[in-house]
């Protein structure tokens, strides 16, 4: 169904989302944006991700959140990595590569038609043997937490 069908003036009725974004050992994740892609009608909707981990969705208006249904969730996380032989980039904070493509996402969630929907997504980090061969002796991901963080 495409947004034509719903009529030229009328979007479809969307719900309140709000939620977390956390790893698998419970800390949020930093930075990113979440976005939810409609199973059935393909509208899409996003947030980004706050400092706490916490975000709110847009479709068409600010905050508005998504239309109800089955959705499938990437998290995508703009990442920067020097071409230098010998920069090891931190891998602290950031979310598995799978996650940011609707085809290897697994994450699904569904938006009820209520006041308000409250969703937590737990990803896993990225590892460091995804990083490429050139980088001999990357970071663990204990060894590449900012300075006055906790464990």
């Amino acid at each position: 169904i495409s947004l034509h069908a719903f009529g030229c003036t009328h979007n479809p009725p969307t719900y309140a989302v709000a939620g977390k974004v956390v790893f698998t050992d419970g800390e949020p994740v930093h930075v990113g944006t979440v976005e939810l892609k409609s199973e059935m009608t393909g509208v899409q909707a996003r947030g980004d991700i706050r400092e706490d981990g916490t975000f709110s969705l847009t479709t068409f208006e600010k905050d508005d959140g998504a239309v109800a249904g089955e959705h499938q969730v990437v998290v995508v996380q703009r990442v920067i990595a020097e071409d230098i032989s010998t920069h090891a980039p931190s891998l602290y904070g950031v979310v598995d590569p799978r996650y940011s493509s609707y085809s290897k996402s697994d994450l699904r969630v569904t938006v009820e038609p209520v006041a308000e929907n409250q969703i937590t997504l737990t990803l896993e980090p990225m590892r460091s043997d995804w990083l490429s061969d050139k980088h001999e002796h990357p970071e663990p991901l204990d060894a590449a937490k900012p300075e006055g963080t906790s464990p």
